[in-house]
């Protein structure tokens, strides 16, 4: 007859029962009662970035900094009324046996020497068998396995650990044994279940001995880091995928505990991994350094704002690996910076009171966008692009990532390193490069919003827009000055039409969301000016996206400067295309681009019609049988303008214009049987 032990249901209640009776003798915490008033450098009663950074500036081995460190931790933050008084977890001493004298000193012992005795070796090992064959293929960890290893080493303390040591390297080998073996296509699922199972059981355990340290005194918390590590390291590095992605839900646990004991451990073993992650180095794996990157953004996710140190180490070291090679690599180190950078969204205001004002910001992260910016400049050209794509794809990440106002204060560098990539970088031999370029042009154009923040991005934008006019030809506002970029971090013009293309929808984003900044600042006018030079541009793509541009703009300037502006548009368009002459040539360019600037101002008013309106569609008629796209342009720019104006036609519009203006413009409006 089979053992109970072999039916799951037996074995649920039977972990089950084990879990409650650990419970019952779980040692009680020593809670300390302090004044909130004592934690906090004022006497406000909110907490001030002081306290936020006392983790930084308190040794690890202080008892006041357990204290502080566990309080913000369960404040969230900081940003919220403190009570008068406050029960703090004292880490510095173990928990208490038998605080009340009721004998539960000599009952814990009793126990803890019989769980000692009986969780042996080959106990934990057949222990840890019976609950790995419960494991479904989509288990994920187990609360109750994981509580039930909790009290085994709460009550058993890091001694039980020697006990369980053999079962966890047996079932890491067994996963790793999974993983490498090769299977057919049906067994393939066979196999990840197994490993995953595996896996599970080597998380539950740890997750349990972590959590279970809570209760330990401090050298015991110490001394169990070496032991766990090992199994950490092999666990990341040589686990398949889905293994690992089994494994590393753990790590939540782990950090998401109050106790800070652990987190100094924590944090020096993955910052080792990643510091040893070379590409060049013999034996580098690309899996592996992904891994590491993710599990940091883990960390970095829950705990990274208790470590002001912990920032700058990760700032530092990411910062060094921003040529990867490697998509998958460039794409976690990504994340991992956006977390960086957008971790100091809220700030609080010097009296205490917790405010929406942006911070400062901070001089290493300013440091490492600005050795970016240089690499992307004057670096060799895969390390550059790589460079280029990390830095890209960190600020799209922390865009998604912090909402609108994380990344504020390095908007500008941002900004300088996405013009300096257009113009170095943007290309057809890079299609991915190119992508990411277009994608964060527009997200950065709709995050923009700080004053100066516009006019460094006007000033940026008009430099990679700068291009020198054709001979004899007067570009409006020629005249006047655009804003410099502050720092010189912009110098030479953009080469690539497609980069003009990508400023000019940057162009059109970036007004549509700042227009009373950028009117208010007079930056309207030098856009105007680099749109109609890209109206001269040789491609007719640059050309069509000016044309959109300029409509957006002629909106906000005064009835005398629109006048103007006509007034060169048809300038361009009085001298004659020679015969012969191809779609690139000077003479088509100025011409096409004289068309599409009264084209523009068309559309600027789809709902008017001015007073210079009938005067400038009988002048833009005159070009509807012009070669190559300017007669289809134009036909179709009088379709849209009668879309728009129909409907009050016979209520007003029409009496704008006189006969011979009715008959000019009915003749390209109207078709030809419509008087049949």
């Amino acid at each position: 007859e089979a053992p109970l032990s072999s039916q799951p249901m037996i074995r649920r209640v039977a972990l089950k029962s084990l879990m409650r009776l650990l419970q019952l003798f779980k040692p009680r915490v020593r809670r300390t009662h302090v004044c909130a008033a004592a934690l906090s450098a004022s006497s406000s009663s909110f907490l001030t970035p002081q306290d936020l950074q006392a983790r930084a500036q308190t040794p690890i081995a202080s008892a006041e900094a357990y204290a502080k460190v566990a309080f913000l931790d369960k404040m969230a933050f900081g940003y919220c009324a403190l009570p008068q008084e406050v029960a703090l977890v004292d880490y510095a001493q173990p928990s208490l046996l038998d605080p009340d004298g009721d004998g539960f000193a000599q009952q814990f012992a009793a126990f803890q020497t019989e769980l000692r005795q009986t969780v042996t070796a080959d106990y934990m090992n057949q222990f840890m068998h019976l609950f790995c064959l419960d494991k479904s293929a989509g288990s994920k960890i187990d609360d109750v396995m994981a509580q039930t290893f909790k009290g085994l080493f709460q009550v058993g303390g890091l001694c039980l650990y020697a006990s369980v040591e053999a079962g966890i390297k047996q079932h890491l080998q067994s996963a790793l044994n999974c993983s490498r073996a090769e299977s057919t296509s049906e067994g393939q699922a066979s196999k990840e279940h197994d490993e995953k199972a595996h896996l599970l059981i080597v998380c539950e355990c740890l997750a349990g001995l972590v959590r279970a340290s809570k209760l330990w005194g401090y050298d015991d918390v110490q001394a169990m880091w070496p032991r766990v590590m090992p199994t950490l390291c092999t666990a990341v590095e040589k686990a398949s995928t889905s293994g690992y992605g089994a494994f590393i839900a753990w790590l939540r646990w782990v950090v998401s505990e109050a106790d800070p004991r652990r987190f100094e451990q924590m944090k020096q073993y993955w910052l080792q991994l990643l510091q040893g992650q070379d590409p060049a180095a013999p034996g580098y794996s690309i899996t592996t350094h992904h891994r590491v990157l993710h599990s940091l953004l883990t960390v970095c996710t829950e705990t990274a704002w208790r470590d002001v140190h912990l920032n700058a180490v990760l700032l530092d070291t990411a910062s060094q690996q921003l040529a990867s090679p490697y998509q998958q690599v460039r794409d976690s180190l990504s994340n991992l910076l956006a977390r960086l950078y957008s971790f100091n969204l809220r700030g609080v205001s010097p009296v205490g009171v917790f405010t929406l004002d942006l911070p400062t910001p901070d001089p290493r992260c300013v440091q490492s966008l600005q050795r970016a910016i240089e690499d992307i400049s004057s670096g060799e050209a895969p390390t550059a692009r790589a460079v280029t794509k990390t830095v890209l794809s960190t600020f799209s990440a922390g865009h998604h990532m912090s909402g609108l106002y994380a990344l504020q204060p390095y908007v500008g560098y941002f900004l300088a390193a996405t013009v300096r990539a257009f113009e170095k970088w943007y290309d057809e031999t890079d299609a991915a490069l190119a992508a990411l370029l277009n994608t964060v042009a527009m997200e950065l154009a709709a995050t923009t919003c700080a004053p100066a923040m516009v006019r460094r991005g006007v000033a940026m934008v008009c430099t990679l827009l700068q291009a020198p006019p054709p001979e004899g030809c007067e570009v409006p506002f020629g005249h006047l000055e655009a804003p410099s970029p502050e720092g010189n971090l912009i110098e030479a013009p953009a080469g690539h039409w497609r980069a003009r293309h990508a400023g000019l929808k940057f162009v059109q984003t970036f007004v549509f969301r700042n227009q009373f900044q950028v009117l208010d600042q007079g930056l309207h006018r030098p856009l105007l000016h680099r749109a109609c030079l890209c109206l001269l541009d040789p491609r007719v793509e640059v050309q069509d996206e000016a044309m959109h541009t300029l409509a957006l703009l002629v909106q906000l300037i005064e009835e005398e400067c629109v006048l103007g502006l006509i007034e060169a548009f048809r300038d361009w368009c009085r001298p004659s295309v020679p015969k012969g002459s191809s779609a690139a040539s000077p003479a088509v360019a100025r011409r096409t681009g004289g068309c599409f600037g009264q084209i523009a101002v068309t559309r600027a008013f789809p709902h008017s019609v001015p007073l210079y309106m009938p005067n400038l569609l009988c002048s833009l008629a005159k070009h509807v049988n012009d070669p190559f796209t300017i007669g289809s342009k134009v036909r179709n720019s009088f379709a849209e303008w009668w879309k728009c104006h129909q409907d009050m036609w016979e209520f007003g519009f029409k009496e704008c214009f006189n006969e011979d203006q009715l008959d000019v413009v009915g003749e390209v409006m109207y078709s030809p049987t419509y008087y049949a």
